[in-house]
């Protein structure tokens, strides 16, 4: 996994002065984790999404809010992760840039999730395979129509059986939104397995 997160083709004309939030792409081996966030959130509440945030001061960088994110939202110190780089942006319906930051650990996968914790943002965490995500087969597509212009909309559903939950309670969730757009354009354009 580590070999083909290496060789990801990044992005290389981000503006760093034009970004709303970035997200951690976090890979814990062979697993992406998401979050369901919390039902209180008054944004999102209740959806599947990456651990993420806005800039807490003007000179902050994209990675560097990620890192702090993850590490205020899940405890994970920002000392074992390894940053692979950042991917082109993705905007959302209200035209916010969000910049997605690859970065991996390498822990055991229950291990991650027995030792992380919430920070109140977040109900469940998740690690998906990557191979289920990559696989095109689970995705679908709808158009969401807002303000005059429409947009593609991908979905993919998360059933239990695949995915690892931090609750051990995980059901049927749906990703979709910007963080599905984020993992499609990963996989379309950044990612090649070279096993």
């Amino acid at each position: 996994m580590i070999k083909a997160l290496k060789n990801l083709n990044l992005s290389q004309d981000i503006d760093e002065c034009k970004w709303s939030g970035a997200v951690n792409f976090l890979f814990v081996r062979d697993y992406l984790l998401l979050i369901k966030r919390s039902e209180t959130m008054p944004t999102h509440a209740g959806q599947v999404a990456f651990v993420g945030g806005h800039k807490s001061i003007e000179d902050e960088s994209s990675i560097e809010t990620a890192l702090r994110e993850l590490e205020e939202e899940t405890g994970v110190q920002s000392k074992d992760i390894e940053v692979i780089g950042i991917i082109r942006p993705v905007y959302t319906s209200m035209k916010k840039s969000i910049i997605p930051v690859i970065s991996y650990i390498d822990k055991d996968p229950h291990e991650f999730l027995r030792d992380i914790k919430s920070n109140g943002e977040w109900n469940d965490a998740y690690l998906v395979p990557i191979e289920y995500l990559e696989d095109k087969e689970r995705w679908s597509f709808g158009k969401s129509y807002y303000q005059e212009s429409s947009y593609k909309i991908r979905f993919c559903p998360l059933v239990s059986h695949t995915i690892l939950s931090k609750s051990g309670m995980a059901k049927i969730d749906l990703l979709w939104g910007a963080t599905a757009r984020m993992i499609w354009n990963f996989f379309k354009y950044h990612y090649v397995d070279d096993k």
